[in-house]
């Protein structure tokens, strides 16, 4: 992955996706709300009302804006999000699949960046610290499953993440105490030693992270 620009980021894009690929087009916002052949030609004719402006291309490419449709339309959007500005469209995704498509449509054109996750790092300063690296949640409520999804996580990455006691103990919570499990606490945090796997919490609960510290020794 040579060809990706490395941007640096707190936080990934749309706080999901770690990659994106994007073309430069000057008609490309046509294609905004079009999602079939008759869509287009109502963008067209609008367009066309309106007079040529010099900021627009000084010929539509119709056949190329039908292909830029029919990419998006089979884009996931579940795992995906494409977007179209002005004159830009560009694709948001984790699966380098997705984010490679566009180099169909538009051989060597297409620019490529992948976040980097660096954002502003405190310092905790603490006696014996166990590890370097704290990233707390925020106070957040959050969807069915998350409990789950943590849970998965946490088994995964046994080696790690080294969680707080008190995320541990709200994941137990069960019966009469299920509403509490509606609602993640800012004093939840995680624990590790690799400065990168920041990037690996940011793809999994990307929303739901709050600030990041870097735990010392106190003098």
């Amino acid at each position: 992955m040579n060809n990706f620009k490395k941007v640096t980021k707190p936080r990934l894009y749309y706080d999901k996706y770690k990659y994106k690929s994007s073309i430069s087009y000057p008609d490309c916002n046509l294609i905004r709300y079009a999602k079939t052949e008759k869509d287009l030609d109502k963008s067209i004719a609008l367009r066309e009302s309106y007079g040529r402006s010099s900021f627009y291309g000084s010929v539509i490419d119709k056949d190329f804006l039908l292909k830029l449709i029919n990419w998006r339309n089979d884009v996931s959007e579940t795992d995906s999000m494409v977007r179209v500005d002005y004159n830009c469209i560009s694709t948001y995704s984790n699966n380098l699949e997705v984010v490679q498509s566009l180099e169909k449509l538009v051989p060597n054109g297409v620019s490529y960046a992948e976040v980097k996750i660096e954002g502003k790092v405190g310092v905790l300063l603490r006696n014996n610290p166990k590890h370097n690296y704290r990233t707390h949640f925020r106070s957040k409520t959050v969807p069915d499953g998350f409990h789950k999804e943590i849970e998965n996580f946490l088994k995964q990455y046994k080696n790690s993440a080294f969680p707080t006691p008190s995320l541990l103990k709200w994941l137990e919570l069960k019966g009469s105490y299920t509403w509490r499990q509606r609602y993640l606490e800012s004093c939840f945090f995680i624990d590790y030693d690799d400065e990168s796997f920041l990037s690996i919490l940011s793809l999994n609960f990307g929303s739901y992270l709050g600030k990041t510290f870097k735990v010392e020794q106190r003098d």
